[in-house]
């Protein structure tokens, strides 16, 4: 949900929020092609800033912060944190050169659950970059992001919005927009908001999203000279009987997938190829078993991922499931 600021003219309801800075969003502008010609021209390539503050009086979700819960609806567009976005203004950046401003300020509250939870602070992060492209009508590029070592891109002014638009239940205005067919801004969110790129861009990324489980990592090494990447014709491999040596680390990245698949999830260990790997579905608990099949150098361990209940049936699952492996990530990317 996104609140952009207008003129108010009504300043007796008018409410104040003095945001306080939690991080910077460091990007580019890459597009203005859905920018009316009335508005004013901005240069293509130049930097942009979004300061993510916060304040109490910005509202809460519904639903309190719990992975277990949250991270599905996220999935089907059920669940979002509040942002209250700023105009864009003009400012200069170290070396002097014009650049783009927004502040995003979200609840104090759930600003602390995304210091606790860093793939929330990514989702949020996205989230703040779609609030101003919405706002703007343009474009910010999602493959420059950086986050420099500053509280605030200069000082966060205050904000004003009406008492009546921060307490308003913004369900029943989002069924009220669809009614009268003014849900266009919903309909771009739910367009541009996925949580994975295509499998050429994953395959390039430099920068993974953060383990959905805590794990201990260790980072991959190369495999020059092989395939970067490998579907594997099945699903359950058979067990080798070499002595193990030490425990496989997984760390696990859960979100969309791209159409006609709904759900992506991503294994990184030290695994080196496909068939290390062995995958099935446990209908009864709606959960993917992942098991390694290297017990030359490595303990036979099992990993427990469970699934949203996002699907029709146990069949589903079953008949939609495509499994990758990225030699150069070592990473195993499974699409339902």
């Amino acid at each position: 949900m996104n609140f952009f600021l207008k003129p108010q003219d009504n300043l007796s309801s008018v409410v104040t929020i003095n945001p306080k800075p939690e991080f910077v969003i460091k990007s580019k502008l890459v597009s203005t092609k859905n920018r009316p010609k009335d508005l004013p021209e901005l240069q293509i390539g130049t930097k942009v800033f979004i300061n993510l503050c916060h304040d109490e009086q910005v509202p809460q979700p519904d639903i309190n912060f719990d992975p277990a819960i949250v991270y599905p609806l996220i999935i089907n567009d059920q669940w979002e944190i509040p942002i209250i976005t700023s105009s864009m203004r003009q400012d200069t950046d170290k070396k002097g050169a014009l650049c783009y401003v927004w502040d995003c300020c979200i609840n104090t509250k759930c600003a602390q659950w995304i210091r606790k939870e860093y793939q929330l602070r990514e989702i949020v992060v996205e989230w703040c970059l779609e609030s101003c492209d919405l706002a703007e009508l343009l474009e910010i590029s999602r493959d420059d992001i950086s986050f420099p070592k500053m509280k605030s891109k200069g000082p966060i002014l205050p904000l004003e919005m009406l008492s009546e638009e921060l307490n308003n239940d913004y369900k029943k205005e989002m069924a009220k927009m669809v009614e009268e067919g003014r849900d266009e801004p919903d309909n771009l969110i739910k367009m541009r908001r996925s949580l994975m790129d295509d499998e050429e861009k994953a395959a390039l990324e430099e920068k993974e999203l953060p383990p959905l489980f805590p794990i201990n990592n260790h980072p991959p090494a190369s495999n020059a000279g092989k395939p970067l990447i490998e579907e594997i014709d099945e699903l359950s491999i058979n067990e080798k009987g070499s002595k193990p040596l030490r425990e496989v680390n997984y760390k696990v990245v859960m979100g969309k997938a791209d159409s006609p698949h709904t759900l992506r999830i991503e294994v990184v260990s030290e695994l080196e190829s496909g068939t290390d790997y062995d995958v099935t579905y446990d209908a009864k608990n709606n959960e993917l078993v992942v098991k390694n099949n290297n017990l030359e150098k490595f303990k036979e361990k099992t990993l427990n991922i469970p699934l949203p209940n996002i699907f029709d049936s146990p069949g589903t699952v079953e008949s939609r499931m495509q499994c990758f492996f990225i030699k150069t990530e070592k990473k195993l990317s499974i699409k339902i």
